[in-house]
Protein backbone atom coordinates (compact mmCIF):
# COMPACT_ATOMS: atom_id res chain seq x y z
CA UNK A 1 0.00 0.00 0.00
CA UNK A 2 1.06 3.13 0.63
CA UNK A 3 3.50 1.92 3.70
CA UNK A 4 6.28 -0.29 3.39
CA UNK A 5 4.38 -2.91 5.34
CA UNK A 6 4.25 -7.01 3.52
CA UNK A 7 0.48 -8.27 4.10
CA UNK A 8 -0.50 -12.43 3.69
CA UNK A 9 -3.68 -11.31 2.64
CA UNK A 10 -2.98 -8.39 0.58
CA UNK A 11 -0.92 -10.74 -1.56
CA UNK A 12 -3.07 -13.38 -1.84
CA UNK A 13 -5.84 -11.43 -3.14
CA UNK A 14 -4.20 -9.20 -5.64
CA UNK A 15 -2.45 -12.86 -7.04
CA UNK A 16 -6.07 -13.90 -7.15
CA UNK A 17 -7.37 -11.26 -9.21
CA UNK A 18 -4.14 -11.17 -11.68
CA UNK A 19 -3.46 -15.16 -11.80
CA UNK A 20 -7.18 -15.30 -12.92
CA UNK A 21 -7.24 -12.86 -15.12
CA UNK A 22 -4.45 -14.89 -16.89
CA UNK A 23 -5.98 -17.87 -16.79
CA UNK A 24 -9.36 -16.78 -18.01
CA UNK A 25 -7.74 -14.54 -20.90
CA UNK A 26 -4.21 -15.11 -21.58
CA UNK A 27 -4.21 -13.46 -25.12
CA UNK A 28 -4.45 -9.98 -23.03
CA UNK A 29 -1.30 -10.44 -21.32
CA UNK A 30 1.12 -11.32 -23.99
CA UNK A 31 3.02 -7.96 -24.74
CA UNK A 32 6.07 -7.76 -22.25
CA UNK A 33 6.60 -4.93 -19.45
CA UNK A 34 10.51 -3.82 -19.43
CA UNK A 35 11.39 -5.26 -16.00
CA UNK A 36 14.80 -7.55 -15.65
CA UNK A 37 12.76 -10.37 -16.15
CA UNK A 38 11.43 -9.70 -19.62
CA UNK A 39 12.46 -12.79 -22.33
CA UNK A 40 12.81 -15.65 -20.07
CA UNK A 41 9.91 -17.43 -21.38
CA UNK A 42 7.61 -16.64 -18.95
CA UNK A 43 4.48 -14.03 -19.77
CA UNK A 44 5.64 -11.03 -17.54
CA UNK A 45 2.54 -10.81 -15.30
CA UNK A 46 3.48 -14.12 -14.36
CA UNK A 47 6.69 -13.02 -13.81
CA UNK A 48 5.74 -10.12 -11.64
CA UNK A 49 3.57 -12.39 -9.55
CA UNK A 50 6.52 -14.92 -9.00
CA UNK A 51 8.10 -12.20 -7.19
CA UNK A 52 5.20 -12.28 -4.45
CA UNK A 53 4.22 -15.96 -4.82
CA UNK A 54 8.25 -16.48 -3.68
CA UNK A 55 7.72 -13.73 -0.82
CA UNK A 56 4.36 -15.24 0.07
CA UNK A 57 6.54 -18.84 0.40
CA UNK A 58 8.26 -17.31 3.23
CA UNK A 59 5.98 -16.52 5.39
CA UNK A 60 4.83 -20.28 5.93
CA UNK A 61 5.83 -21.41 9.28
CA UNK A 62 7.03 -25.05 9.52
CA UNK A 63 4.03 -26.61 10.82
CA UNK A 64 1.62 -25.17 8.04
CA UNK A 65 0.55 -22.23 9.20
CA UNK A 66 1.09 -18.68 7.55
CA UNK A 67 2.01 -15.56 8.93
CA UNK A 68 -0.46 -12.59 9.03
CA UNK A 69 2.31 -10.49 8.30
CA UNK A 70 6.04 -8.67 8.07
CA UNK A 71 5.90 -5.09 9.08
CA UNK A 72 7.47 -2.72 11.12
CA UNK A 73 5.99 -2.27 14.50
CA UNK A 74 4.80 1.13 13.52
CA UNK A 75 4.61 2.91 9.93
CA UNK A 76 7.23 4.30 8.72
CA UNK A 77 7.31 8.16 8.59
CA UNK A 78 7.68 9.71 4.89
CA UNK A 79 10.95 8.61 2.98
CA UNK A 80 12.51 6.59 0.33
CA UNK A 81 12.30 2.81 1.41
CA UNK A 82 16.01 2.22 1.78
CA UNK A 83 16.33 4.86 4.00
CA UNK A 84 13.58 2.94 6.59
CA UNK A 85 15.82 1.14 8.85
CA UNK A 86 12.81 0.04 11.43
CA UNK A 87 13.38 -3.68 11.48
CA UNK A 88 10.57 -5.52 10.45
CA UNK A 89 8.68 -8.37 12.37
CA UNK A 90 6.56 -11.37 11.94
CA UNK A 91 3.69 -11.27 12.98
CA UNK A 92 1.33 -14.72 14.54
CA UNK A 93 -0.45 -17.03 12.12
CA UNK A 94 -3.98 -16.57 11.25
CA UNK A 95 -5.83 -18.61 9.63
CA UNK A 96 -7.28 -16.48 7.31
CA UNK A 97 -3.52 -16.22 6.12
CA UNK A 98 -3.55 -19.61 6.01
CA UNK A 99 -6.48 -20.24 3.77
CA UNK A 100 -5.96 -17.39 1.38
CA UNK A 101 -2.33 -19.03 1.21
CA UNK A 102 -3.79 -22.62 0.46
CA UNK A 103 -6.11 -21.28 -2.68
CA UNK A 104 -3.00 -19.26 -4.14
CA UNK A 105 -0.65 -22.04 -4.28
CA UNK A 106 -3.29 -24.08 -5.73
CA UNK A 107 -3.62 -21.36 -8.71
CA UNK A 108 -0.04 -21.31 -9.15
CA UNK A 109 0.38 -24.92 -9.47
CA UNK A 110 -2.05 -24.74 -12.67
CA UNK A 111 -0.86 -21.61 -13.62
CA UNK A 112 2.80 -22.48 -13.60
CA UNK A 113 3.07 -25.60 -14.64
CA UNK A 114 3.31 -25.42 -18.27
CA UNK A 115 6.66 -22.73 -17.51
CA UNK A 116 7.91 -23.98 -14.13
CA UNK A 117 7.30 -27.21 -12.91
CA UNK A 118 9.56 -27.26 -10.21
CA UNK A 119 7.75 -24.29 -8.99
CA UNK A 120 4.70 -25.77 -9.56
CA UNK A 121 5.56 -28.36 -7.34
CA UNK A 122 6.46 -26.19 -4.75
CA UNK A 123 3.40 -24.13 -4.51
CA UNK A 124 1.32 -27.78 -4.66
CA UNK A 125 3.34 -29.17 -1.50
CA UNK A 126 2.99 -25.81 0.07
CA UNK A 127 -0.99 -25.96 -0.72
CA UNK A 128 -1.11 -29.35 0.95
CA UNK A 129 1.00 -28.89 3.91
CA UNK A 130 -1.02 -25.66 5.00
CA UNK A 131 -4.52 -27.27 4.07
CA UNK A 132 -3.62 -30.05 6.50
CA UNK A 133 -3.37 -27.35 8.84
CA UNK A 134 -6.50 -26.01 7.95
CA UNK A 135 -7.67 -29.20 8.82
CA UNK A 136 -6.66 -29.16 12.43
CA UNK A 137 -7.04 -26.28 13.77
CA UNK A 138 -9.77 -23.85 14.48
CA UNK A 139 -10.53 -20.26 13.18
CA UNK A 140 -7.45 -18.13 14.50
CA UNK A 141 -8.24 -14.27 14.63
CA UNK A 142 -5.39 -11.37 14.49
CA UNK A 143 -4.93 -8.39 16.29
CA UNK A 144 -2.35 -5.52 16.37
CA UNK A 145 -0.46 -5.62 19.60
CA UNK A 146 -0.54 -2.71 21.79
CA UNK A 147 0.85 0.38 20.05
CA UNK A 148 1.18 -0.98 16.36
CA UNK A 149 -0.45 0.96 13.98
CA UNK A 150 0.61 -1.07 10.50
CA UNK A 151 -2.28 -2.53 8.54
CA UNK A 152 -4.72 -4.66 10.41
CA UNK A 153 -6.58 -6.95 7.96
CA UNK A 154 -8.28 -8.10 10.89
CA UNK A 155 -11.45 -10.52 10.29
CA UNK A 156 -13.60 -12.28 12.49
CA UNK A 157 -14.48 -15.08 9.96
CA UNK A 158 -12.81 -17.66 8.20
CA UNK A 159 -15.32 -19.08 6.59
CA UNK A 160 -15.35 -17.94 2.86
CA UNK A 161 -11.43 -17.65 3.02
CA UNK A 162 -11.99 -21.98 3.72
CA UNK A 163 -14.69 -21.75 0.63
CA UNK A 164 -12.13 -20.56 -1.40
CA UNK A 165 -9.20 -22.78 -0.33
CA UNK A 166 -11.81 -25.84 -0.59
CA UNK A 167 -12.77 -24.83 -4.25
CA UNK A 168 -9.25 -24.61 -5.54
CA UNK A 169 -7.96 -27.62 -3.64
CA UNK A 170 -10.41 -30.02 -5.03
CA UNK A 171 -10.40 -28.05 -8.49
CA UNK A 172 -6.59 -28.78 -8.69
CA UNK A 173 -5.44 -31.40 -6.68
CA UNK A 174 -7.01 -35.32 -6.34
CA UNK A 175 -5.31 -35.39 -3.12
CA UNK A 176 -7.58 -34.55 0.16
CA UNK A 177 -10.86 -34.63 -2.34
CA UNK A 178 -13.04 -35.81 0.29
CA UNK A 179 -11.67 -32.90 3.01
CA UNK A 180 -11.92 -29.89 0.73
CA UNK A 181 -15.74 -31.16 -0.46
CA UNK A 182 -16.59 -31.67 3.22
CA UNK A 183 -15.38 -28.24 3.73
CA UNK A 184 -16.99 -26.77 0.69
CA UNK A 185 -20.53 -27.82 2.18
CA UNK A 186 -19.69 -26.99 5.53
CA UNK A 187 -19.49 -23.28 4.74
CA UNK A 188 -21.39 -22.60 1.26
CA UNK A 189 -24.41 -21.59 2.96
CA UNK A 190 -22.68 -19.11 5.41
CA UNK A 191 -20.69 -16.45 3.29
CA UNK A 192 -22.17 -14.38 0.22
CA UNK A 193 -20.00 -15.68 -2.55
CA UNK A 194 -20.15 -12.80 -4.27
CA UNK A 195 -17.25 -10.59 -3.20
CA UNK A 196 -13.84 -10.46 -3.98
CA UNK A 197 -12.32 -8.33 -1.44
CA UNK A 198 -9.86 -9.43 1.21
CA UNK A 199 -12.15 -8.93 3.89
CA UNK A 200 -15.08 -11.64 2.22
CA UNK A 201 -13.19 -13.88 -0.57
CA UNK A 202 -15.97 -16.08 -1.66
CA UNK A 203 -16.31 -14.88 -4.87
CA UNK A 204 -13.00 -16.74 -5.76
CA UNK A 205 -14.63 -19.79 -5.10
CA UNK A 206 -17.31 -18.98 -7.02
CA UNK A 207 -15.54 -17.93 -10.01
CA UNK A 208 -12.94 -21.32 -9.75
CA UNK A 209 -15.79 -23.37 -9.64
CA UNK A 210 -17.90 -22.25 -13.20
CA UNK A 211 -15.35 -21.57 -14.95
CA UNK A 212 -13.95 -24.92 -14.21
CA UNK A 213 -14.76 -27.11 -17.17
CA UNK A 214 -13.81 -30.33 -15.31
CA UNK A 215 -15.00 -28.82 -11.92
CA UNK A 216 -15.71 -32.24 -9.33
CA UNK A 217 -18.08 -29.64 -7.61
CA UNK A 218 -22.17 -31.80 -7.49
CA UNK A 219 -24.35 -29.99 -9.76
CA UNK A 220 -26.49 -29.60 -6.47
CA UNK A 221 -23.95 -27.03 -4.78
CA UNK A 222 -22.80 -25.95 -8.52
CA UNK A 223 -26.20 -24.48 -8.64
CA UNK A 224 -26.02 -22.46 -5.48
CA UNK A 225 -22.86 -20.77 -6.88
CA UNK A 226 -24.46 -19.78 -10.00
CA UNK A 227 -27.80 -18.38 -8.27
CA UNK A 228 -25.76 -16.44 -5.90
CA UNK A 229 -23.92 -14.72 -8.83
CA UNK A 230 -26.63 -14.33 -10.73
CA UNK A 231 -28.79 -12.85 -7.81
CA UNK A 232 -25.44 -10.52 -7.27
CA UNK A 233 -25.25 -9.74 -10.89
CA UNK A 234 -28.78 -8.59 -11.13
CA UNK A 235 -28.98 -6.54 -7.55
CA UNK A 236 -26.19 -4.65 -9.56
CA UNK A 237 -28.11 -3.91 -12.78
CA UNK A 238 -30.34 -2.86 -10.62
CA UNK A 239 -28.88 0.30 -8.71
CA UNK A 240 -26.85 0.84 -11.95
CA UNK A 241 -29.92 1.94 -13.51
CA UNK A 242 -30.70 4.11 -10.33
CA UNK A 243 -27.07 5.60 -11.10
CA UNK A 244 -26.81 8.49 -12.94
CA UNK A 245 -23.09 6.95 -13.81
CA UNK A 246 -24.65 3.15 -14.13
CA UNK A 247 -22.39 2.44 -11.48
CA UNK A 248 -23.62 -0.40 -8.90
CA UNK A 249 -22.55 2.05 -5.87
CA UNK A 250 -25.82 3.19 -3.55
CA UNK A 251 -23.81 6.01 -1.18
CA UNK A 252 -23.49 3.72 1.73
CA UNK A 253 -20.90 1.68 -0.29
CA UNK A 254 -18.42 4.71 -0.57
CA UNK A 255 -16.19 2.71 2.08
CA UNK A 256 -12.67 3.11 2.87
CA UNK A 257 -11.47 2.29 -0.60
CA UNK A 258 -14.61 2.47 -2.69
CA UNK A 259 -12.55 2.32 -6.32
CA UNK A 260 -12.00 -2.04 -5.21
CA UNK A 261 -15.71 -2.06 -4.70
CA UNK A 262 -16.03 -0.24 -8.30
CA UNK A 263 -13.71 -2.72 -9.50
CA UNK A 264 -14.72 -5.66 -8.00
CA UNK A 265 -18.72 -5.26 -8.69
CA UNK A 266 -17.38 -5.01 -12.63
CA UNK A 267 -16.13 -7.95 -12.25
CA UNK A 268 -18.46 -9.76 -10.82
CA UNK A 269 -20.37 -8.66 -13.64
CA UNK A 270 -17.75 -10.10 -16.43
CA UNK A 271 -18.10 -13.09 -14.82
CA UNK A 272 -22.04 -12.80 -15.38
CA UNK A 273 -21.56 -12.09 -18.61
CA UNK A 274 -19.26 -14.96 -19.40
CA UNK A 275 -21.52 -17.10 -17.94
CA UNK A 276 -24.76 -16.05 -20.19
CA UNK A 277 -25.98 -16.47 -23.28
CA UNK A 278 -25.55 -14.11 -25.43
CA UNK A 279 -28.36 -11.32 -25.38
CA UNK A 280 -28.21 -11.56 -21.48
CA UNK A 281 -24.91 -11.24 -21.42
CA UNK A 282 -24.99 -7.71 -23.00
CA UNK A 283 -26.39 -6.34 -20.34
CA UNK A 284 -24.16 -7.39 -17.91
CA UNK A 285 -21.26 -6.31 -19.85
CA UNK A 286 -22.15 -2.95 -20.04
CA UNK A 287 -23.20 -2.26 -16.96
CA UNK A 288 -19.70 -3.97 -15.90
CA UNK A 289 -18.08 -1.77 -18.58
CA UNK A 290 -19.51 1.39 -16.86
CA UNK A 291 -17.80 0.79 -13.78
CA UNK A 292 -14.48 0.99 -15.85
CA UNK A 293 -15.66 4.37 -17.27
CA UNK A 294 -16.49 5.21 -13.67
CA UNK A 295 -12.73 4.89 -13.01
CA UNK A 296 -11.05 6.30 -15.52
CA UNK A 297 -13.26 9.65 -15.42
CA UNK A 298 -17.07 9.23 -15.56
CA UNK A 299 -18.25 10.20 -12.48
CA UNK A 300 -19.14 13.16 -10.19
CA UNK A 301 -15.68 14.87 -10.02
CA UNK A 302 -14.72 13.85 -13.39
CA UNK A 303 -11.61 12.44 -12.11
CA UNK A 304 -9.53 9.32 -13.62
CA UNK A 305 -8.49 7.49 -10.52
CA UNK A 306 -5.61 5.80 -12.12
CA UNK A 307 -2.37 7.94 -12.50
CA UNK A 308 -0.98 9.27 -16.03
CA UNK A 309 -3.69 7.83 -17.47
CA UNK A 310 -6.65 10.75 -18.69
CA UNK A 311 -6.28 14.39 -18.88
CA UNK A 312 -8.31 14.92 -15.49
CA UNK A 313 -5.65 11.74 -13.47
CA UNK A 314 -5.10 12.30 -10.22
CA UNK A 315 -1.58 13.49 -9.04
CA UNK A 316 -1.01 13.00 -5.19
CA UNK A 317 -1.26 9.14 -3.93
CA UNK A 318 -1.01 8.60 -0.25
CA UNK A 319 2.24 6.56 -1.32
CA UNK A 320 5.88 7.01 0.10
CA UNK A 321 8.07 6.54 -2.66
CA UNK A 322 5.92 8.84 -5.31
CA UNK A 323 5.67 11.74 -2.57
CA UNK A 324 9.31 11.16 -1.96
CA UNK A 325 11.42 10.61 -4.87
CA UNK A 326 12.13 14.17 -5.69
CA UNK A 327 9.64 13.60 -9.30
CA UNK A 328 7.04 16.30 -9.62
CA UNK A 329 4.40 13.53 -11.25
CA UNK A 330 3.72 10.18 -9.96
CA UNK A 331 4.43 6.64 -11.22
CA UNK A 332 1.66 6.04 -13.78
CA UNK A 333 -0.92 3.00 -13.06
CA UNK A 334 -1.62 3.39 -9.35
CA UNK A 335 -5.85 3.22 -8.75
CA UNK A 336 -6.63 5.62 -5.78
CA UNK A 337 -8.72 4.26 -2.96
CA UNK A 338 -11.34 7.11 -3.89
CA UNK A 339 -13.98 8.61 -2.61
CA UNK A 340 -14.58 7.66 1.51
CA UNK A 341 -18.13 8.96 2.78
CA UNK A 342 -16.64 8.67 6.46
CA UNK A 343 -13.36 10.83 5.57
CA UNK A 344 -11.04 10.63 8.47
CA UNK A 345 -7.83 12.40 7.69
CA UNK A 346 -6.69 15.48 8.21
CA UNK A 347 -6.39 16.69 4.52
CA UNK A 348 -9.83 15.12 3.93
CA UNK A 349 -11.46 16.83 7.20
CA UNK A 350 -9.84 20.31 5.93
CA UNK A 351 -10.73 20.61 2.39
CA UNK A 352 -14.38 18.37 2.10
CA UNK A 353 -17.53 20.04 3.99
CA UNK A 354 -20.05 17.55 5.71
CA UNK A 355 -22.79 16.77 3.90
CA UNK A 356 -20.72 16.49 0.95
CA UNK A 357 -22.19 13.97 -1.77
CA UNK A 358 -20.39 10.21 -1.14
CA UNK A 359 -19.28 10.12 -4.71
CA UNK A 360 -17.53 14.03 -4.01
CA UNK A 361 -16.04 13.02 -0.57
CA UNK A 362 -12.28 12.45 -2.26
CA UNK A 363 -9.49 14.78 -2.26
CA UNK A 364 -6.19 14.20 -4.61
CA UNK A 365 -3.88 15.32 -1.80
CA UNK A 366 -0.78 13.57 -0.44
CA UNK A 367 -2.24 13.62 3.23
CA UNK A 368 -5.60 11.39 2.21
CA UNK A 369 -4.66 8.29 3.42
CA UNK A 370 -8.65 7.78 4.01
CA UNK A 371 -9.49 8.56 0.22
CA UNK A 372 -6.07 8.58 -1.63
CA UNK A 373 -4.09 5.94 -0.40
CA UNK A 374 -3.04 3.31 -3.01
CA UNK A 375 -2.55 -0.61 -2.58
CA UNK A 376 -2.30 -3.35 -4.90
CA UNK A 377 -5.62 -5.27 -4.27
CA UNK A 378 -7.36 -2.21 -5.59
CA UNK A 379 -4.84 -2.30 -8.96
CA UNK A 380 -5.35 -5.87 -9.51
CA UNK A 381 -8.82 -6.01 -10.08
CA UNK A 382 -8.37 -2.91 -12.39
CA UNK A 383 -5.94 -5.28 -14.15
CA UNK A 384 -8.70 -8.35 -14.26
CA UNK A 385 -11.04 -5.32 -15.83
CA UNK A 386 -9.43 -4.23 -18.29
CA UNK A 387 -8.13 -7.81 -19.18
CA UNK A 388 -11.81 -8.91 -19.63
CA UNK A 389 -12.51 -5.92 -22.06
CA UNK A 390 -9.12 -6.40 -24.05
CA UNK A 391 -10.13 -9.80 -24.95
CA UNK A 392 -14.75 -9.41 -25.47
CA UNK A 393 -14.59 -6.68 -26.76
CA UNK A 394 -12.06 -7.49 -29.34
Amino acid sequence: AGDYGRYSTAAAVALGHLLYAYELFPESFQEQLNIPESGNGIPDILNECLYELRWLLKMQAPDGGVYHKLTAFCHAPFLMPEEDHDPFLIYPVSSMAVADFVAIMCVATRVYAPFDAGFAALAKEAACKSFQWLLENPYVGFHNPVGSNTGEYGDDCDKDERLWAAAEMLRTFDEYENEALSMLKEHIDSVSKTDFGWVDVSAFATLSILTDAKTKVPADLQQIFKEALFDGADKLLSIAKESGYLVGMKPEDFVWGSNMVVCNRSMLLSLAAMLSEENAANAYRETALSHLHYLMGRNALGISYVTGHGENAFKNPHNRPTAMDGIELPMPGWVSGGPFKYFCDEAALNLLEKGTPAMKCYVDDVGSYSTNEITIYWNSPAVFMCAYFESALK
